[in-house]
């Protein structure tokens, strides 16, 4: 799980930029903080398809694991714990 780490700290700070920008009352009257704006959230739609690219990724490799160690392959991949 550190794997999402990364991502979604990219996303929170991104989101906290965009909150600082339109705290400001007079942002939407500014081309610049508009752009910039509009430039974040690009970003923040880059990281979040890295997010959850490696969501999918975990819950592949979680797949794999618990299908290459179940004694049956009709349980749904369940790994008994006890």
């Amino acid at each position: 799980f550190s794997q999402l780490l990364s991502p979604y700290q990219d996303i929170y700070d991104s989101y906290q930029q965009v909150i600082g920008i339109v705290s400001d009352d007079q942002w939407s009257v500014s081309e610049e903080k508009l752009n910039e704006v509009l430039a974040l959230f690009v970003q923040i739609e880059s990281y979040s398809g890295d997010f959850v690219e490696r969501i999918d990724k975990l819950a592949d490799e979680k797949r794999y694991f618990e299908s290459s160690y179940s004694g049956d392959s009709h349980d749904g991949g369940e790994v008994e714990l006890f």
